[in-house]
This record gives C-alpha cells, structure tokens and sequence, in this order.
C-alpha cells in the first residue's frame, strides 16, 4: 500500500476538494487515500452544514477510499491543535504523505516559517513582543516578526488561512516525528474567504453564504452533487436553533463558569457577561467581544464549547499528549477495506464502525473523548428540527461504496 493522507472539513464539499482528491492521487502515485474529517462541529467554531457521513460518503465518491472522523477535542480548536491532532491520526493509521491545498505549490517558504515558529528563537520572540506592543494583532505581529527575520516572501505566506494550515502540518509533523511526506497541491477553488461564486468554483464559505441567504439554486455549479442535499431551510433552523441556545446558555451563566473553558483569557468572561446583557443576537456578541487581538473563530469556539461543556479541563486531560484513542470509521470503499483490515490487525489503537458494541474497547480517555463526537451530533439534528435523529451515532453504520 502506498498511502495518502488528506485533512478536511468538507463544510460544505464542493468542486475544489474533488479536485484536491484526484490531484494529490495523481501527484502522490498512492493506491489508497484516507480522509481525516471533522464531524458535526467544525474548526470555525460552528456546527456542520451537513452530517458528517453525507459529507463523507461524497469524500469517497469523488476518489477518498476512506474517512476516519477527527474527534471534537481537536477539530473545534486553533489551528495548531486541529492539525496536531490530524496529523497524530494519520501517522497512527499509517499515511506516508500528507496532502494539502496552498495558493501556491511552492513548499520553501512555509518550511521556513514553520521552522522558525517551532523553534521560536530568541530574535523571533523579541521581534513578536515588540509588534504586540504596538497594538498590532498577534497575527499580524507574528507576520512582521518572521519579514523582519526572513524576508517579506517568507511572511506573507501568512496572509492566507489554508497556508496557515499547512504551516501547522508541518509543525506537526516536525513536533511528533511523524514519517509523513509534505504534498502540496495548488487550490483549484476560490479563495479561502471568498464570499463570491466563481463558475464552477466557490469557496465553502460563499455557499454557507449563499444558502443562509435562500439562493442555493445558485450554488449548483459549484458543487458534484445534487443542491437539494445541503437542505438550506435544515441549516437556517440549525443555525438559529444554535444561536439561540448560546444565548440562553450565557444568560444563565457566571463569571466563574465562564472561566472553566478553553479560550477564556485575558478577561473574556467579563466580555461574555458584560454582552449578553447589552446584546440580543448571537453576532452582534461575537462583534461586540472580538478584537484585533481576540478574532471572532476564537469567540465562536468558546460558544462551541458551551453547548457541548468542554472544558479547560477536558481540552487538556484529552488532547495531551496528542494521540489518537479511536479510528471512528465514517465512509470507505473496497481499497478503505483493506485499510480498515490492516488497521484491525496491525494497530493497537481501536476501530470504531459500530459505536455500541465498539465502545466497550475504549479506555477512559477514549470514551470521555468520544462523549463529545457523540454531543456534537446530537446538537446537530437537535438544533436542525430533527430529533428524531437524535443518537445517531448509535444507530448508522459507516457507508460503504461500492467502487
């Protein structure tokens, strides 16, 4: 086997990953491809426009052989823990390379900043602490550190977030001495922010857009499969019912409370006390709470965690060291068998498909960290005006096609 690893969200898939998928297959040479998928709550902080095995089964449609869920401890978290977790999962499963989408292929100058922000030498440390003295944002301190060390090329590969992740592959890797072989690929979509359709290419970001704002007959185009699956009028109501719930939940909160999850620093819950009661819409408090220094996908994983009760606690019992307790199979086909058997027999890590029989192989910290997959979906076709689907985790098998 000649094995290849992708780290995704899907929220929603669209042309762009399709094309990611058969590019990475075609540049990496590898017989079988695994997916590593966030499930029902996303890396933004939010919850998923489509179930995690809809968006799975559509990953091995378009040439995934497998799709491995990364548990909600890691995936609703900052870049570095989101790709820290990810690439533990692969290299437990076995990937001997990782591809990943960038604004260009060239892989030099994120070498370079992901070196210096690994290493962290006393100049970088220095120049960082000077930007943040200025007022500037961390983001945006961080870059001017690494242009004064490393030139403006090096930096401004910062500007764009799907290089912000590669950076933290990278990282990775080089943190857990990973056997993991870097595979860029150029993106072939929209830019990661782009809130515009572009022909048969859009960024997930513009189709949330478009079907919060009821216009996904234009969306068609953009994406290889059926519209009518994104079911907009579920994700209005997801998204509403959501919102709605975190309000309650921050009206009924104290300040103590507050500090018991992760992301809360730097006075954040008297900002999350002190809004709740001059604001009325869950934007108007991310808004009303976010700063240079503190961006809103940090305010909306504090609120992610909220519903779930995920706590500073939590964040560090399960996520430290990085390692991977389960391998939750979401969708394969005839090559993810093989994969799936290979794993079985050779690794000691279990393999999750049946979630009720499977569970009792967990020790403690797996099954403390599969609680929250488990919560996150719950919320999901709770939040979506589908109760009844409540507990899915228990009762879908993964999806198997036949390919």
């Amino acid at each position: 086997m000649k094995t290849l690893g992708i780290v995704a969200e899907y929220n929603p898939f669209h042309n762009g990953h399709a094309c990611q998928i058969k590019a990475a297959k075609k540049v990496s040479g590898a017989t079988h491809t695994l997916v590593v998928m966030s499930g029902s709550a996303v890396q933004r902080g939010s919850l998923a426009v489509v179930d995690k095995w809809t968006r799975a089964r559509q990953a091995v449609e378009n040439g995934a052989d497998l799709v491995l869920e990364l548990p909600y401890a890691y995936a609703c978290q900052s870049a570095e823990a989101f790709a820290s977790g990810a690439i533990s999962l692969l290299n437990d499963a076995g990937c001997q390379m990782l591809s990943f989408g960038m604004e260009s292929p060239q892989i030099e100058p994120l070498a370079t900043v992901a070196r210096i922000l690994w290493e962290e030498p006393a100049d970088y440390r220095r120049y960082l602490k000077q930007g943040l003295a200025k007022g500037l944002s961390f983001p945006a301190a961080r870059e001017q550190a690494i242009a004064t060390l490393e030139g403006d090329h090096p930096a401004s590969v910062l500007a764009s977030p799907n290089n912000i992740l590669a950076i933290e592959y990278l990282k990775a890797i080089k943190r857990q001495g990973a056997a993991i072989q870097p595979i860029p690929i150029k993106r072939q979509s929209a830019g990661y922010h782009s809130q515009t359709l572009h022909g048969t290419f859009a960024s997930a970001s513009a189709i949330r857009k478009h079907l919060l704002e009821g216009q996904s007959e234009m969306i068609g185009a953009c994406i290889p499969y059926n519209p009518a699956i994104l079911s907009p009028k579920k994700w209005h109501t997801r998204v509403q019912g959501y919102q709605d719930y975190i309000l309650g939940r921050l009206l009924t909160m104290d300040l103590g409370e507050l500090r018991q999850y992760p992301g809360v620093s730097e006075g954040l819950e008297f900002a999350l006390h002190g809004a709740i009661k001059k604001w009325h819409t869950y934007e108007d408090i991310l808004t009303a709470v976010s700063s240079k220094r503190i961006p809103k996908s940090r305010i909306r994983r504090i609120l992610m965690h909220l519903s779930t009760e995920f706590t500073t606690t939590d964040f560090s019992e399960l996520t430290l060291p990085v390692s991977s307790p389960y391998f939750r199979v979401l969708a394969f086909n005839r090559a993810g068998r093989q994969w799936i058997r290979r794993l079985a027999q050779e690794s000691d890590t279990p393999v999750i498909s049946n979630v009720r029989s499977n569970q009792t192989q967990l020790d403690i910290r797996g099954r403390r960290m599969l609680s929250f997959d488990l919560k996150a979906t719950d919320l999901f076709y709770l939040f979506g005006g589908q109760p009844e689907n409540i507990h899915q985790d228990f009762t879908q098998s993964p999806i198997f096609i036949e390919s």
